[in-house]
Formats: C-alpha cells, structure tokens, sequence
C-alpha cells in the first residue's frame, strides 16, 4: 500500500514544478524529439508525472539509470506518436472519436477547478478545530430511516424507553448492526459522514440527537463514550496540518460541488422516461450481466447489438429537457463516443436511469465549459495534446503489429527453438486414506497389503471427504500441489504403496496419510499438435517484438533526438527519498 509519506512527497515535487510554470518561468525539457516544439518535447513536469505513475521495466535499476531507462521508454512512445501525426492517424476515428471525449472531460474538470476549487478557503480557526476533533474519538449508535418522521418515530421510542437494540432489528438489514444495536465503534474527525460526524462531537454522553440528516438517510444517535488525548502541542499540529486539510478541503469541494450541480441542472428539468428504460434495458439483457459483481464495459460490438435490437424504436424519446430531447437512438450514438473504460454498466431500472442522467448532465456541463472558453485554457490544452498522442501512438502501434503474420515454417522454427518451454511435468495419481490416529493407520496399511479393498476402506475411514466419494482417489496432479502428500507421491513409482506419514493439513489438522500410486506420468515434451494455440500466440509476441524494435530503430535514424542528461540527474522523483524503491502514485478526477 502507498505510504502516505511518500504520497505527500510526490505531490510536492510536481506542486514545486507547477509553481515554477505559474511564475512564467522557461519550461525545462528533458527531451526534444524531432523538430515538433509541441509533440515533440517531453518536459520536466511530465517526465515526473509519467515516471511516478508507470511500473518499472526494469524493476533492480534505480537513480539515475532508471529514470535513463524510463526516458528512453517515454522517447519510443514519442517516436510513434510522431510518426503517426505525420501519416495523418490524428483524423482516424478511431483517434478523433475518443479525443473529443477526452477534451470534453478535460473541459469539466477545468470548469471544477473554476466553480468549485477555486472557491475553498481554509482557515486556520477551522485547521485548529478539526486538528482538535482528530484527537478526541466518539464512540456512537445510531438508527437510520428512510424519512424524517420515521426517524422522529425511533426518537420517540428511545425517550420512553425503548433500547436501540429492540429496535436495530426493524432499522438494518446487515445482521452485524442488527445484533449489536447499531454500535458504530468509535471513530474520529474525517472517518464518518460529515452530518454524523458533528452531531456526534456536539451531543452529550448519553444524549440521543434530533433526526441527522445525511447521504443516504435520517439517523437518531447517541454518543456512548468519547476518548480525548489530554496533551495537544503545536507540533503534533503542524504534523497534522496537511491531512486535516485535505479533509477539510474535501467536504468543502463536495458541498459547493453539490450546491452548483444542483443550481446549474434544475432549470433543465430532466426528465427521465422510465417505459423507454424498461424497454432498452430488455434489449440489452443479453449483451449486460445481471449481477453487478459481473458487469463489463460494453464494447462497441456490444452496443452495436442493442441497436440492431432496438431499430424499430430508436426515435422513441428516453430523455426529455427544457429545449431538447434524446432519443434511445441519440443515447446510444452518445454511449458509443465514451471511452471504452468509462462507459457504464446497465444492470438495472435505477442504474440506467442515473446513467442517462449522468450523461446528461455531463454534456450540459461540459457546454457550459465551452461557453465560458474553457478549452482554450493551459489545462485543457496540455490535457488534449497528451491524450491525442497516447491515442495516435496506439493507433500507430495496432496497425503496425496488425501486419504481422506467422508463417507455417516460422511456427515450426520457434517450436523447435522453445521446446523445452512446452514441456509437462511429473505428475502422478494416488489413492489416500487420511486419519488421525497412527496405529489405526497402520493396521489399515496391513489390511490392504493383505488384499482387502483400497478403495473401499477409504470410502468408510478417511477424513478427506471429497476423495474419499472417490475410493481415495486424487486424480492426477503435479509438483506444487496437495502440500507434503503430494510432494511425497511424486518421489514414488507407480504401484508403490506407501505410509503411515505424519501430515498436518491445513483444512483437517494434523492426521496419518497413507496411500498408493496408482499412475505415473513422466515429464515429457508436448507435441506441436498439443500446443499449436499457445505456440502459435508466443511466436506471434516475438515477432511484433521484434518488428516494434526495428520499426523504432529506423525512427530513430529519421528524427533528431536531443537529450538534456544534466537536467535529468537533476530531476528528484520518490526514488530519491524511497532508498531506490518505486511507489505508486494515485489521482482522483473530478466532475
């Protein structure tokens, strides 16, 4: 897990680079690739960006040989994308299509910045405050309701002696909060809901609070114990700051983001139409998992599918606002532009009803951008070039490996060249009586070398029920499995009969294993015929390796590469502080 330490350390070395472009100062790069000043540079802000975000190729170089290695990757990319600029793929729509999608999301999150961001202040009284909260914990119950009166009505009940354990069984479904009496534990500033949270610090022990309104319900509460540290010092303040401000600065962005959302959209008056959910969402079923825990992103194919289904229909309106209107037609040319990772899943009534809403609130959102000039801003620039080229390098890098094919004889060659990768183990089959007293297993061991039936006798003594259903019988296996037994069998020859041995298995405990090997399969090599798909799919990744490798070789002889070395040992990422291990770095969009 990122450690927070090191999370701060990122932050700051690219705030410190941003604020050195804000106070205008000439952008430092670290590599010009060809003679393109706009996609041709890679600058100190996005090597640092790039370098802390993407895994190591080379995981054992560290310093300066690894941000040497990380370049150089970065300068590959750069080639491609170049080249790709060059033979026009920036017009492919596989490129335009999503770039749109990309400048729009870049438009919204500029406007947040704008809106929302730009609006928080922080103070010191209000640093000072949580940082007092953060050492103090509560420890709550509460009951939560779906409206205000239900609330009212547990209030009630708890004031004329009801317990919150009688009725927590009528207030959770989670048997955990049902059974104890909604005991939330105890939690501290910035762990809980905020509305929760300040009930919380500002009742009595023993106080049970007027209904709390938050996200997701009305609670009653009730403050059952609270813990404070007793000594608070302005250096455990300091240390604090950051984190408390984040926190702050969290719910801050929320509520104006909330506030604006909400002002921004009710003049639109969307409405949703729910028979043309109903009807999409049945035309979709197939192509959709019905459990979200199986839900995909729906591929074009996919939504290609549904609007085959849905022809008929596609001028049926399924959304409608102030001045306009969408059809499931308009919807689903709309769900095709999304990304492929951020298109939604449609799992349900509810889910696709919020999916077009989101999707109308975002256009409307991202208009309001464009209205206020937004794409012309530093940000957005910068956001759209970086993902122009991203999406012209993969273009360029799909259509070049796309060319490549593997003859017949090619195939044959690597086979040939890579046997020994194609090759099946030692495996064996046994049939086991596992029991937890030595002697009986001894006396079993006697009974079966003087004929009575393996099998049997494993059906009516052993422990391990899923073979003994079988005779005993395991099935064949390789090294690595079925722990000392197995490592055991695999040493014996077929017809072995071996044991008692002292085995503590991890689901059973500790027990006697005796068995036979009934079979035993040499390590041999598999023929082509056997793994003609597995060889087929490696000798094809060799050969795109190797067309990429010469494809950016040949780059490199037709565009000028400039590398500033001393600018780049200069450069400090995580790995100057981390002892020359790389750590992840996680971003959260907004909007």
């Amino acid at each position: 897990m990122l450690r927070v330490s090191n999370l701060i350390l990122i932050i700051l070395i690219i705030f410190a680079i941003s604020n050195c472009e804000k106070a205008k100062a000439p952008e430092s790069v670290v590599a010009l690739v060809g003679n393109d000043p706009i996609h041709g540079k890679i600058s100190e802000k996005d090597f640092v960006y790039s370098y802390e975000l993407t895994p190591a190729l080379a995981t054992s170089l560290t310093g300066l040989a690894a941000k040497k290695a990380h370049l150089d990757q970065m300068i590959d990319k750069k080639l491609m994308a170049l080249e790709g600029l060059k033979r026009g793929l920036d017009q492919d729509e596989k490129v335009f299509i999503p770039l749109k999608w990309y400048e729009e999301k870049a438009v919204r999150q500029q406007l947040y910045r704008e809106v929302v961001q730009g609006k928080v202040k922080i103070t010191d009284e209000e640093l000072r405050e949580a940082f007092v909260k953060s050492e103090t914990t509560v420890r709550v119950r509460h009951l939560p309701a779906k409206t205000r009166e239900d609330a009212m009505q547990f209030r009630e009940k708890l004031l004329n002696g009801g317990s919150f354990y009688d009725l927590a069984g009528r207030a959770f479904k989670d048997s955990v909060l049902a059974g104890n009496g909604g005991d939330l534990g105890y939690f501290s500033f910035g762990d809980m809901d905020e509305a929760i949270e300040q009930a919380a610090f500002s009742l009595k022990i023993g106080q049970i609070s007027e209904p709390v309104k938050s996200k997701w319900a009305y609670h009653i509460i009730r403050v059952e114990a609270r813990k404070q540290n007793a000594i608070l010092t302005e250096n455990q303040f300091a240390r604090s700051k950051y984190k408390l401000g984040k926190i702050i600065r969290r719910r801050k962005e929320t509520g104006i983001a909330d506030k604006y959302i909400k002002d921004f959209m009710n003049p639109w008056h969307v409405r949703v139409y729910g028979p043309s959910i109903l009807f999409l969402l049945d035309k979709a079923k197939n192509e959709t998992p019905l459990q979200p825990a199986e839900a995909s992103k729906l591929r074009d194919s996919e939504i290609g599918k549904i609007r085959h289904r849905v022809e008929q229909h596609l001028q049926e309106v399924i959304v409608e606002f102030d001045g306009g209107q969408w059809t499931i037609g308009d919807f689903l040319e709309r769900l095709k532009s999304v990304h492929p990772d951020a298109r939604p899943t449609m799992i349900s009534r509810g889910n696709l009803k919020d999916v077009v809403a989101r999707m109308v609130r975002d256009e409307f959102l991202a208009q309001e951008g464009y209205r206020r000039g937004l794409q012309d801003s530093e940000y957005v620039q910068e956001e759209v070039r970086h993902w122009q080229e991203d999406l012209v390098f993969n273009r360029m890098r799909k259509m070049l490996l796309d060319t490549v094919k593997v003859s017949e004889n090619e195939l044959n060659d690597f086979y040939a060249k890579n046997r020994g990768k194609y090759v099946e183990p030692v495996r064996v089959n046994i049939r086991e009586i596992f029991i937890n007293d030595e002697s009986l297993a001894k006396d079993l061991l006697q009974r079966i070398k003087r004929g009575e039936n393996f099998g049997e006798l494993a059906q009516k003594t052993s422990l391990r029920k899923w073979a003994a259903s079988k005779g005993g019988e395991f099935g064949f296996f390789g090294a690595g499995m079925h722990g000392k037994v197995g490592k055991i069998a695999l040493a014996k020859n077929a017809g072995d009969l071996a044991g008692p041995y002292e085995i503590n298995d991890p689901a059973l405990g500790p027990g006697f294993s005796i068995f036979k090997v009934l079979e035993k399969k040499d390590k041999r090599y598999r023929t082509l015929k056997e793994v003609r798909k597995q060889v087929a799919g490696n000798a094809l990744a060799a050969k795109q390796n190797k067309v990429l490798i010469n494809f950016i070789a040949n780059l490199k002889k037709e565009y000028e590469i400039e590398i500033k070395e001393e600018l780049l040992s200069r450069i400090q990422t995580t790995d100057d502080f981390a002892k020359g291990r790389r750590v992840e770095m996680f971003v959260t969009p907004r909007f």
